[in-house]
């Protein structure tokens, strides 16, 4: 713990040591009241949103990730998949007014427990969850390693959307014996016409593990083009541009990767 960065807040849990960390506490962020317990049955009629441990993934429709109903979060290490969790993403997914049985960044698509799968529906921008009785999906059958780019300009980062109106970053799929920097570039030509005149590599990033066919590895490339960029193809029917405060449909891993790419830049600036 005293290797451990940051001011820390210790909530004590049921198996910690007496004279640990504290018994609860209270915190507010984006106007929103938090109140932090380990035990959800120990929390005060403060009226505060209630974070707690405790329950595990053992009830996810009893202790779900967020219940609106109940006004609280389940931070449970199987539930947020064993990392950390910002709160102010944690903000942006209350004000969403939903239920999420798991953390919808890493169970995107499905998940099952105990016979419930959480799924995404669609045309809801990704975040939209609920549970149903179903049985166990099959794993991914396809792996594809995807070249991404980042082109920021004055007017927001670059996102292309195909016909259902979600966007994404440029990029595509590597064909074989083709890097993911040509393939970024290339996808990029291809669906907007703009020609790369420097590409850097920034991170790479897996798409969650979920229900759909194909599951994504990126390498992220941050990508200086020449050009207007154009509709030229149906992956790229829509062109945008997103800055924070957009009310652009973002797909969950574009909005990840971006939001990835901006604390890249502030550190940068700092």
């Amino acid at each position: 713990m005293n290797q451990l960065n940051g001011k820390i807040v210790i909530i004590r849990g049921n198996h910690d040591p007496s004279g640990l960390g504290e018994e609860g506490g209270f915190m507010e962020r984006g106007g929103i009241k938090f109140e932090l317990r380990h035990d959800p049955k120990n929390r005060s009629d403060s009226g505060a949103w209630l974070i707690h441990g405790d329950k595990h993934n053992n009830s996810l429709r009893q202790f779900p990730f967020i219940s609106q109903k109940n006004r609280t979060v389940n931070v449970c290490a199987e539930v947020v998949r064993y990392r950390p969790l910002d709160v102010d993403v944690l903000v942006r997914l209350i004000s969403e007014g939903r239920d999420f049985a798991t953390l919808p960044q890493l169970e995107e698509a499905a998940r099952i427990h105990d016979g419930a799968q959480v799924y995404s529906r669609p045309g809801q921008g990704g975040y939209g969850s609920r549970i149903h009785q179903t049985p166990r999906f099959q794993p991914r059958s396809i792996v594809r390693r995807r070249g991404t780019a980042v082109v920021d300009t004055p007017d927001g980062v670059l996102v292309v959307a195909g016909k259902r109106g979600i966007f994404l970053l440029p990029g595509g799929g590597a064909r074989r014996h083709e890097s993911r920097m040509d393939a970024a570039i290339r996808e990029l030509r291809e669906e907007t016409g703009l020609i790369t005149k420097r590409c850097k590599f920034l991170f790479s990033y897996d798409d969650p593990e979920d229900g759909r066919k194909i599951r994504n590895l990126h390498k992220v490339f941050l990508v200086e083009a020449t050009g207007r960029p154009r509709r030229r193809s149906h992956e790229s029917r829509y062109i945008g541009y997103w800055r924070p405060g957009s009310n652009l449909r973002l797909s969950i891993s574009t909005r990840l990767l971006i939001e990835r790419y901006l604390a890249w830049k502030a550190h940068l600036q700092a």
